[in-house]
């Protein structure tokens, strides 16, 4: 029920939601930053340039959101959804990836992708990918400041569907449309007690490259 704007125009205005504001700095420092994304010959992130700097502007309890290491791994794991090997219409292939929620939440998901083929959108030719995710499970990571532990994870995507428009000539995703709805039980342990949760979480994202 919690509704959060967030306009780079404006970076540092302040959260309506006090409780908020952690994730307001986070925003505006990474507005602000300038983020080089290092390649080996692979093709492959080795490496994430001047986050670092923008962790600085953000509180102590922030900065994990800002880490290298998690923004390499989260480029690789996009690069990685790609097949490794030729495919054609209606092949499919497996990705497991997680996805970080901030503070050493994760969110481990696996999704199948299928190839459609290729669409042309304007003057351009794409090759369409559609994916779905089919299970998912929830943790919290080693070394978390956050006073819980996860004891049972028994979560489900109940709708997912995403479709993913790739430009072969550029070598990167043109856009990327999906929903994905995860439900069920969760039980965390704090201080000995067990403490039982449901979730009932809805995802949506639409983002397209700009030239």
């Amino acid at each position: 029920g919690l509704m959060l704007t967030f306009d780079s125009d404006d970076p540092n205005k302040k959260a309506e939601n006090p409780a908020l504001q952690p994730l307001v700095d986070v925003m505006g420092a990474l507005s602000k930053a300038k983020i080089v994304f290092v390649y080996d010959q692979s093709g492959k992130v080795i490496a994430v340039e001047g986050l670092d700097k923008a962790a600085e502007k953000v509180s102590e309890e922030a900065r994990g959101d800002l880490d290298p290491e998690v923004a390499k791994k989260n480029a690789n794991q996009e690069i990685d959804r790609l097949p490794s090997d030729s495919v054609k219409v209606g092949d499919t292939w497996s990705r497991n990836s997680d996805l970080n929620l901030g503070s050493g939440q994760i969110m481990s998901m696996t999704t199948e992708y299928k190839y459609v083929g290729e669409v042309k959108e304007g003057d351009k030719t794409y090759d369409k990918i559609e994916a779905k995710t089919t299970s998912t499970t929830f943790s919290i990571a080693e070394g978390s400041k956050l006073p819980l532990k996860v004891t049972k994870s028994e979560l489900k995507p109940t709708e997912s569907s995403s479709t993913l428009l790739f430009d072969r000539a550029a070598g990167q995703f043109q856009s990327n449309k999906g929903k994905l709805r995860i439900q069920g039980n969760l039980e965390f342990s704090i201080n000995g007690q067990n403490l039982p949760a449901k979730l009932d979480l809805t995802m949506e994202s639409d983002t397209t490259r700009q030239p």
